[in-house]
Protein backbone atom coordinates (compact mmCIF):
# COMPACT_ATOMS: atom_id res chain seq x y z
CA UNK A 1 0.00 0.00 0.00
CA UNK A 2 1.24 3.62 -0.78
CA UNK A 3 2.93 5.66 1.89
CA UNK A 4 0.72 8.40 2.89
CA UNK A 5 2.57 11.41 5.22
CA UNK A 6 0.66 11.78 8.45
CA UNK A 7 1.65 15.70 7.73
CA UNK A 8 -1.26 17.54 6.66
CA UNK A 9 -0.91 20.15 3.96
CA UNK A 10 -3.45 23.30 4.82
CA UNK A 11 -6.77 23.46 3.17
CA UNK A 12 -5.45 26.59 1.01
CA UNK A 13 -2.38 24.42 -0.33
CA UNK A 14 -4.89 21.02 -0.68
CA UNK A 15 -7.00 23.17 -2.61
CA UNK A 16 -4.76 25.30 -4.98
CA UNK A 17 -3.56 21.25 -5.59
CA UNK A 18 -6.82 19.91 -6.36
CA UNK A 19 -7.51 22.99 -8.87
CA UNK A 20 -4.53 22.24 -10.60
CA UNK A 21 -5.03 18.43 -10.75
CA UNK A 22 -8.70 19.78 -12.57
CA UNK A 23 -6.06 21.70 -14.73
CA UNK A 24 -3.96 19.02 -15.21
CA UNK A 25 -7.01 16.39 -16.47
CA UNK A 26 -9.21 18.43 -18.32
CA UNK A 27 -6.31 20.72 -20.47
CA UNK A 28 -4.06 18.29 -21.56
CA UNK A 29 -4.16 15.92 -24.50
CA UNK A 30 -5.52 12.47 -23.65
CA UNK A 31 -1.93 11.22 -24.66
CA UNK A 32 0.04 13.33 -22.52
CA UNK A 33 -2.62 12.89 -20.22
CA UNK A 34 -1.27 8.75 -20.02
CA UNK A 35 2.38 9.43 -20.13
CA UNK A 36 2.33 11.98 -17.22
CA UNK A 37 -0.13 9.60 -15.19
CA UNK A 38 2.61 6.43 -16.12
CA UNK A 39 5.56 8.98 -14.74
CA UNK A 40 4.48 9.97 -11.74
CA UNK A 41 2.00 7.62 -10.39
CA UNK A 42 3.80 3.99 -9.26
CA UNK A 43 3.21 1.04 -10.63
CA UNK A 44 0.37 0.51 -7.29
CA UNK A 45 -0.95 3.70 -7.45
CA UNK A 46 -2.14 2.49 -11.45
CA UNK A 47 -3.75 -0.26 -9.89
CA UNK A 48 -5.28 1.35 -7.34
CA UNK A 49 -6.62 3.50 -9.42
CA UNK A 50 -7.74 0.78 -12.26
CA UNK A 51 -9.26 -1.24 -9.48
CA UNK A 52 -11.27 1.70 -8.42
CA UNK A 53 -12.75 2.42 -11.70
CA UNK A 54 -13.22 -0.91 -12.04
CA UNK A 55 -15.38 -1.79 -9.12
CA UNK A 56 -17.55 1.51 -10.47
CA UNK A 57 -18.22 0.08 -13.49
CA UNK A 58 -18.85 -3.20 -12.47
CA UNK A 59 -21.60 -2.13 -9.89
CA UNK A 60 -22.90 -0.13 -12.56
CA UNK A 61 -23.47 -3.03 -14.49
CA UNK A 62 -24.87 -5.42 -11.57
CA UNK A 63 -22.22 -7.61 -11.05
CA UNK A 64 -22.22 -9.14 -7.72
CA UNK A 65 -20.08 -8.02 -5.21
CA UNK A 66 -18.74 -11.57 -4.52
CA UNK A 67 -17.57 -11.85 -8.55
CA UNK A 68 -16.05 -8.45 -7.71
CA UNK A 69 -14.32 -9.48 -5.20
CA UNK A 70 -13.01 -12.51 -6.94
CA UNK A 71 -12.17 -10.94 -10.44
CA UNK A 72 -10.44 -7.65 -8.87
CA UNK A 73 -8.85 -9.38 -5.85
CA UNK A 74 -10.18 -7.07 -3.50
CA UNK A 75 -11.29 -7.91 0.39
CA UNK A 76 -15.40 -8.18 0.93
CA UNK A 77 -14.81 -4.83 3.31
CA UNK A 78 -13.73 -3.31 0.99
CA UNK A 79 -16.69 -4.33 -1.87
CA UNK A 80 -19.16 -3.23 0.83
CA UNK A 81 -17.33 0.27 1.50
CA UNK A 82 -17.74 0.70 -2.39
CA UNK A 83 -21.56 -0.74 -2.47
CA UNK A 84 -22.33 1.74 0.29
CA UNK A 85 -21.09 4.83 -1.60
CA UNK A 86 -22.28 3.81 -4.93
CA UNK A 87 -26.00 3.69 -3.32
CA UNK A 88 -25.08 6.85 -1.79
CA UNK A 89 -24.52 8.34 -5.10
CA UNK A 90 -21.00 9.42 -4.61
CA UNK A 91 -19.62 7.86 -8.11
CA UNK A 92 -22.32 9.86 -10.30
CA UNK A 93 -19.98 11.26 -12.57
CA UNK A 94 -17.50 8.32 -13.04
CA UNK A 95 -20.84 6.44 -13.47
CA UNK A 96 -22.17 9.06 -15.98
CA UNK A 97 -18.89 8.80 -18.19
CA UNK A 98 -18.86 4.60 -18.01
CA UNK A 99 -22.36 4.92 -18.99
CA UNK A 100 -21.73 7.62 -21.89
CA UNK A 101 -18.47 5.41 -23.49
CA UNK A 102 -19.79 3.20 -26.49
CA UNK A 103 -19.01 -0.87 -26.40
CA UNK A 104 -15.98 0.20 -28.67
CA UNK A 105 -14.17 2.29 -26.29
CA UNK A 106 -10.98 1.15 -25.27
CA UNK A 107 -11.77 1.78 -21.81
CA UNK A 108 -14.77 0.10 -21.61
CA UNK A 109 -14.06 -2.88 -23.82
CA UNK A 110 -11.05 -3.73 -21.24
CA UNK A 111 -13.68 -2.86 -18.49
CA UNK A 112 -15.89 -5.67 -20.09
CA UNK A 113 -13.00 -8.37 -20.35
CA UNK A 114 -12.52 -8.23 -17.15
CA UNK A 115 -16.29 -9.35 -16.40
CA UNK A 116 -16.16 -12.06 -18.93
CA UNK A 117 -12.86 -13.69 -16.79
CA UNK A 118 -13.91 -17.11 -15.80
CA UNK A 119 -13.92 -18.11 -12.07
CA UNK A 120 -10.57 -19.79 -10.97
CA UNK A 121 -11.96 -23.09 -9.19
CA UNK A 122 -9.61 -23.73 -5.78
Amino acid sequence: MPHISSRKVSKKTFTVMTKYLSLFLSETSKESRTRIFQEIATPTEQIMIAKRLAVIFLLNKRVSTYKICEILKISESTAARYVQAYEAGAYKETTKLLSRESSSSPIIKALLDLVSIPFEIR
